[in-house]
């Protein structure tokens, strides 16, 4: 089975339950990590999160780090880092759901250490290969069928 360790972006009361549905649904055993929770939980301590984040990437050991942190800073690229090269088999997926006319420097550093990269608009995929000299992906937004249904 494979072993995934999400790092979804949870804000306020937005909750990307379908990340996770859809990895468990494909046979996936997943573990979450909300460090938007963890940050507001800790008084905004960057550094707690990214220990707890290390430790708990530690004991789970997974095949995959589905990372999602778009524009915050709270994540560090340096942990990712220090988990890939503690866990060298760890796959590192980094994904942006986010439409800029710009390279958020969040992304250009999370992208420099992942294996993958990944934006939702096929239409920056070019501007986004060129301005980080790395292959970027296509990975579209979904809808979660269990909040979003069609009537019947």
């Amino acid at each position: 089975m494979i072993t995934i360790l999400a790092l979804v972006l949870n804000w306020c009361d937005v909750q990307q339950t379908g990340w996770l549905q859809a990895f468990q649904q494909s046979g996936c055993e997943v573990q979450s990590f909300d460090f938007i929770k963890i940050y507001e939980d800790n008084r905004k301590e960057r550094q707690i999160v990214n220990d707890l984040l290390y430790k708990q990437a530690m004991e789970f050991k997974p095949d995959m780090l589905f990372i999602q942190v778009q524009h915050t800073e709270i994540v560090s690229h340096d942990t990712i880092k220090k988990i890939k090269q503690s866990l060298p088999k760890t796959i590192l997926s980094h994904w942006s759901g986010d439409v800029r006319n710009y390279v958020p420097i969040t992304y250009a550093k999370m992208a420099q250490v992942c294996d993958y990269n990944f934006i939702s608009n096929t239409g920056q995929l070019d501007f986004f290969k060129k301005e980080l000299n790395r292959d970027i992906g296509f990975l579209q937004i979904g809808v979660n069928p269990i909040l979003y249904y069609p009537e019947q």
